[in-house]
């Protein structure tokens, strides 16, 4: 769903990543180029360092092709 990695001592930061993601606080940005995955990203709904393929959230709120 989106590149993550948490250290084995690290789940406050796993579990405020998922709340934030739970409560659409956070979405996850989907890109592909030549229709083939291209990297994803977890973020503030509409920030867009690149232009996503398709952004999801938790709720549907901010699901767009």
């Amino acid at each position: 769903m989106c590149d993550t990695s948490f250290s084995f001592g690290d789940a406050e930061k796993a579990i405020r990543r998922l709340r934030r993601l739970f409560t659409e606080k956070s979405t996850v940005e989907q890109r592909e180029k030549n229709g083939k995955w291209d990297g994803s990203n977890c973020g503030p709904p509409g920030r867009r360092k690149v232009e996503p393929t398709f952004t999801r959230s938790w709720l549907g709120t901010y699901d767009a092709p």
